[in-house]
């Protein structure tokens, strides 16, 4: 499957002015990102067709593992990490990558220099003195406070010190993309609301140390979730985790059906698109979905075969 003509299809789409219904106003209207669903056989190709939209600037919603792997989430627990333990330099360097883009080279120099004078504290680098920056510098000034808050205390301390809501702007080509990221922080917030939920439950005592082998073991596991905004985006998710949801029967509109079929590997999977007038159309399959229209696309690993007024498309 080529993934950047996926981009390229559903933009083409979205420039054509094909008309759809509106679900709320029962009016016909400019199709929009948020009438239009790719469904994935795997979880890997969830990831490289939103990709895919994101180079040519469509904004999309997938419901995918990760969290921990985005960089606004690996920049608020560095922050945190900084705060709980002074000689995690690693965080501090990650700080100075994310915060500034300083290269690993630059960091990397200045600390060896740093560690080569005399009289020095290797986890005092970049934290005082003049040559010191302004969030380590904060994060040190915080530590005293630190150490009395709980852990989910600790993780909205980090997000709000970190200043993360500024940095996603920088980062993010949209403002979808934006939106995006900063759910991504709201989602590890919540995570850390979940950590101290099991530990209340369990009767253990919850610690930020704790917290953070937990979130290592989520992130293992892929049980961390990244936010799924679906504000007129696409959606984007794998055909078994969309079966009997109640997003899927929101889809209405258009949708592109992306990679069901795997060369080499037969599937059971049918799929028939019928088209009337003034009707409802239907897909018929396992865990039938009603929409209102359904656009076909020529897409590369897609066989069809059109009749007068039906389409059936085998994989």
């Amino acid at each position: 499957m080529d993934y950047l003509a996926l981009g390229q299809a559903v933009a083409e789409l979205l420039a054509s002015g094909m008309q759809v219904e509106d679900k709320a106003t029962k009016t016909l209207r400019a199709i929009q990102p948020g009438d239009i669903g790719v469904l994935c056989r795997k979880h890997d190709q969830v990831d490289l067709a939103v990709t895919s939209l994101t180079q040519w600037g469509i904004p999309s919603s997938s419901p995918r593992a990760g969290l921990l792997g985005t960089a606004e989430a690996i920049f608020v627990l560095a922050c945190l990490r900084r705060m709980h333990d002074v000689s995690d330099t690693v965080a501090s360097a990650l700080v100075l990558t994310l915060a500034d883009g300083i290269p690993v080279d630059a960091w990397l120099a200045d600390r060896l220099n740093y560690l080569g004078q005399p009289d020095v504290k290797a986890h005092d680098w970049k934290t005082h003195g003049e040559s010191a920056h302004p969030l380590l510098a904060r994060l040190e000034e915080l530590r005293p406070a630190f150490t009395s808050l709980t852990p989910l205390e600790a993780l909205r301390l980090a997000a709000a010190e970190s200043h993360v809501a500024q940095l996603v702007a920088q980062w993010s080509n949209t403002p979808h993309e934006a939106n995006n990221r900063l759910a991504n922080v709201e989602a590890l917030v919540e995570l850390g609301k979940t950590y101290e939920d099991e530990c209340i439950a369990a009767k253990r005592p919850a610690t930020v140390s704790g917290m953070l082998r937990w979130l290592e073991a989520a992130a293992e596991a892929e049980d961390d979730g990244r936010a799924s905004s679906a504000d007129n985006a696409v959606m984007v998710l794998t055909y078994h985790g969309a079966k009997g949801s109640r997003v899927v029967h929101r889809l209405f509109g258009a949708g592109v059906i992306e990679s069901l079929y795997s060369e080499g590997k037969p599937s059971q999977f049918r799929m028939q698109i019928k088209f009337g007038r003034g009707d409802t159309k239907h897909i018929h399959g396992p865990g039938a979905v009603s929409c209102t229209t359904f656009h076909c696309r020529s897409l590369p690993g897609w066989r069809t075969s059109c009749a007068s007024r039906s389409t059936r498309i085998s994989f």
